[in-house]
């Protein structure tokens, strides 16, 4: 089932029943517990609806909200005949100025800033942006003042030190108060400049079901006003004090090349 249409067939019935419990709305979905889950965190981090001690959902947004939806509740009280349309939370489009690492994080940039233009929003991205007979630095510094939202794909290319162009980035985004969402691509240690601030897991964004749903979640922090949080993946890290492999992996393995005459050899006779 398709994310908008699954959407729109819980806030239906939420509205329309006040509240529900789990095991109601999971069965509106077909079963799919998974889905539902991610809905019910949606919905309660966007304020459309309060967990009800863990059993169900309550529906606490106002009655002139934008929710687009329609159809009634059967009389059996079974599952509601919805027009196919997405929810619509109250927002309108936003700058986004998109930050990345080209080494390690140019194909989720893409995939991101394709997917964010769809949603309404509008989408700065070097490659595509960046006009030839100009100073690049000039684009990009007028691009991020220009911006209300910055995304920043945190890979170790991105935040190399002392020459990574994202660095000077995130300095001018913090300078000029922009809104700073990190998302964590390859882990690395986050600039001194965001590194209280949360991030986003996104490093394994080739499954789909995670990349979706991290994707509502940077929608709803694109839409809602002054997001600024305290770095909880910070303050785990802190405490947990995870040891660092990467000199003794290097040490192993600089000299590796691998058996490629086999692959060539398995994929020869594969192929002939």
């Amino acid at each position: 089932m398709e994310w908008d249409v699954a959407v729109n067939k819980i806030v239906v019935y939420l509205k329309q029943h006040s509240g529900a419990t789990n095991s109601a709305l999971t069965e509106i979905l077909d079963g799919d517990e998974g889905l539902y889950n991610r809905i019910k965190e949606h919905l309660i981090f966007s304020d459309l609806v309060e967990d009800k001690k863990g059993v169900g959902l309550v529906y606490i947004a106002p009655e002139d909200d934008s929710a687009s939806i329609s159809g009634r509740a059967e009389p059996d009280g079974g599952s509601e005949t919805v027009q196919e349309e997405p929810v619509q939370i109250p927002a309108g489009p936003r700058k986004i100025f998109l930050s990345y690492g080209r080494q390690d994080a140019e194909q989720l940039a893409k995939k991101l800033a394709e997917d964010l233009t769809k949603l309404g929003h509008i989408v700065w991205l070097d490659r595509e942006q960046i006009r030839t007979g100009k100073s690049w630095e000039e684009q990009i510094e007028n691009a991020i003042l220009d911006s209300e939202v910055f995304l920043s794909l945190l890979t170790p290319h991105a935040v190399r030190r002392p020459d990574g162009v994202c660095l000077d980035e995130i300095s001018l985004a913090r300078y000029n108060n922009r809104k700073i969402i990190p998302i964590m691509v390859m882990m690395c240690r986050p600039p001194l400049g965001i590194y209280r601030l949360d991030w986003l897991d996104l490093q394994d964004w080739t499954n789909p079901v995670i990349y979706e749903h991290t994707l509502q979640l940077i929608c709803s922090l694109v839409r809602e006003d002054g997001y600024q949080v305290e770095g909880i993946h910070t303050h785990i890290f802190s405490i947990l004090k995870p040891l660092d492999f990467k000199l003794d992996i290097y040490r192993h393995v600089k000299d590796f090349t691998g058996r490629e005459w086999i692959l060539n050899s398995i994929r020869g006779w594969i192929e002939q």
